[in-house]
């Protein structure tokens, strides 16, 4: 339990310490797509600001004899980087919950999950898609019936549509 404190203690800090200017990329309020990996979902993202947004996805994941059905939210704060316009990275932690099904019991097990998201996101010039590559570290509470596990495979690329009209860089 004690990694999961220094994670969330880590994230803190590190929305904190973000730089709080100004991006060069115009608003937009909300987008909606596809992350492909571990698990594959259709993603909704709404944004606070230019800086901050909440995401919620729904995932499935299939394996041999086993899969599962996820609902994730995040809390994600981003940052411009200066030297690529339309890139900027990204943090954040949120909550989840997994439904697993089993081939060999008709019982299933349904899981809690905190989750860290550390990940890139491009906004393509002029039209409205960004692409988006994470990593999100895991931890499972109580899988399985023990104390929990950590999972650091977990995360994907994504595609997204941004709604709120036309999508341009500012003339500076």
């Amino acid at each position: 339990m004690n990694h999961l404190r220094y994670l969330f203690l880590f994230l803190v800090f590190l929305l904190l310490a973000l730089p709080a200017n100004a991006q060069r990329v115009k608003d937009y309020s909300s987008s909606v797509g596809l992350r492909v990996g571990t698990p594959t979902a259709v993603s909704y993202k709404g944004y606070f600001n230019q800086r901050h947004a909440a995401e919620v996805y729904v995932g499935y994941r299939s394996y041999d004899v086993s899969r599962y059905i996820s609902v994730n939210a995040a809390y994600l704060s981003h940052q411009q980087i200066e030297s690529l316009r339309g890139l900027k990275y990204y943090v954040g932690a949120g909550p989840g919950v997994r439904r697993w099904s089993y081939d060999f019991s008709e019982s299933g097990a349904t899981v809690v999950t905190a989750s860290a998201y550390v990940g890139l996101e491009y906004d393509i010039p002029r039209i409205p898609v960004s692409v988006s590559a994470d990593w999100v570290p895991t931890y499972f509470f109580g899988r399985d019936g023990g104390s929990g596990t950590f999972g650091y495979d977990l995360g994907g690329l994504g595609v997204r549509y941004r709604f709120a009209g036309a999508y341009d860089y500012d003339d500076e």
